[in-house]
């Protein structure tokens, strides 16, 4: 949103003032109506047709209304909008407060609401600044919302008598397969070498789960989309080559852009192939690597929804 200096006189009425309040208007119920609610008051959504300014109480309205979506918009200057590694949940899209504000837009204190009849540039600029700070949505939710199918791809080998060539037969099938719809909420990769007998003879057989997610879109503007998970605390990672997560902390998982009111669907993150597992030394011992298939990986979820990526709120 643009800033014209000449739309906001120190003090009077008539059409540029109107003009340049009208267009903040816009803005901040866009911002409120992005989020999936009903518009914010009546005062607020109106067109500013009159000849005379509106009376203090819209201004009183209209500063609040901005102090409303602190609790809904991330602050994405807190730890470079990137919370991967963070353990408690309220400083993952850190939510903004006024302090954290008014430091971003480099004043040292919040303007009062102009008096009747009495416009002050100052303080349209100053909202002007908050209102383009708020540019990420932070929207916390569940794994069992947000995912829509587990891919799960498999492969296994024949009986052979040397274990390299069950692995390379069983990741040859496993490259051979499609991924077949699965619904278990968990990311899997791993890997077996069976010994099935006292002679040298070997299978081997390889797995991999692929969660995708979807996200909705009720805003007729497009997104990006961030999905950060916690990983629990219970959950043991025999080996994470391949996939960037932290265990007991918060991590991004998937990515993707959702064009307005549309649902779109993307992939989570994605374990790579499981390297071959040590030979066993005794019939039917089992070597896994990778995520165990025992346990749920993904814990809480939260969504950070950002309007000024590939996409962007409209330029009042």
């Amino acid at each position: 949103m643009p800033w014209d200096a000449n739309w906001a006189t120190s003090e009077g009425t008539g059409k540029l003032p109107r003009l340049a309040l009208n267009e903040l208007r816009l803005a901040l119920t866009e911002r409120y109506l992005v989020l999936g609610g009903g518009p914010p008051s009546s005062q607020i959504t109106e067109t500013l047709n009159m000849e005379l300014l509106p009376k203090n109480n819209w201004f009183v309205q209209f500063q609040g209304t901005i102090d409303t979506l602190f609790d809904f918009y991330a602050n994405h200057t807190d730890s470079g909008g990137d919370w991967t590694g963070k353990t408690v949940v309220t400083d993952v899209g850190k939510k903004w407060n006024e302090t954290d504000m008014l430091t971003a837009i480099g004043d040292a204190s919040r303007i009062s609401a102009p008096k009747d009849a009495m416009l002050s540039a100052s303080w349209m600029f100053q909202q002007y600044k908050m209102i383009n700070m708020l540019r990420w949505v932070r929207e916390a939710g569940s794994m069992a919302e947000d995912t829509t199918v587990t891919n799960l791809r498999n492969g296994i080998s024949g009986i052979v008598a040397d274990p390299t060539t069950a692995y390379n037969d069983a990741v040859t099938d496993f490259n051979g397969n499609s991924f077949n719809n699965g619904f278990r909420p968990r990311l899997d990769a791993i890997s077996d070498i069976e010994k099935i007998s006292s002679a040298p003879t070997y299978r081997c057989s390889v797995q991999v789960n692929r969660i995708k997610t979807k996200y909705v879109n009720y805003s007729s503007l497009g997104v990006d989309v961030q999905l950060y998970c916690y990983t629990d605390p219970a959950d043991v990672f025999e080996d994470t080559s391949g996939i960037s997560l932290v265990n007991s902390a918060w991590s991004i998982i998937g990515s993707g852009s959702v064009a307005g009111s549309s649902t779109g669907l993307f992939a989570l993150v994605t374990p790579t192939v499981p390297s071959q597992p040590p030979t066993p030394a005794s019939v039917s011992e089992h070597k896994l690597k990778g995520f165990s298939n025992e346990v749920e990986v993904f814990g809480q979820t939260i969504r950070i929804v950002k309007f000024d990526g590939s996409f962007t709120y409209k330029d009042w």
